[in-house]
């Protein structure tokens, strides 16, 4: 479970940067298929990688409530925390 939480984290952290750096610069970069890749740097490298973080950070939240669920937390804990993040 420890494991999943990381990986959870570090697709957080990655699209902080992400959310940051367009905030920052105000460039945001527009995707079509005929534009020309850009070079290659750090920026350009935290796109490409973001790309992957809200498919992934689902992919492993279901991951955990299975896991979860099997453990025998059941619908209560989930419930509840779902109502925190709501509230929050």
């Amino acid at each position: 479970m420890a494991s999943l939480d990381t990986l959870r984290g570090l697709f957080i952290i990655l699209m902080i940067f992400e959310h940051t750096r367009q905030i920052l610069t105000r460039v945001v970069f527009v995707e079509t298929w005929n534009a020309p890749l850009p070079a290659f740097c750090l920026a350009g490298f935290i796109r490409m990688a973001s790309h992957i973080c809200a498919p992934g950070f689902f992919l492993l939240m279901g991951m955990g409530v299975a896991v979860k669920s099997r453990k025998g937390a059941g619908f209560l804990h989930f419930a509840r925390r779902g109502l925190l993040l709501v509230l929050l």
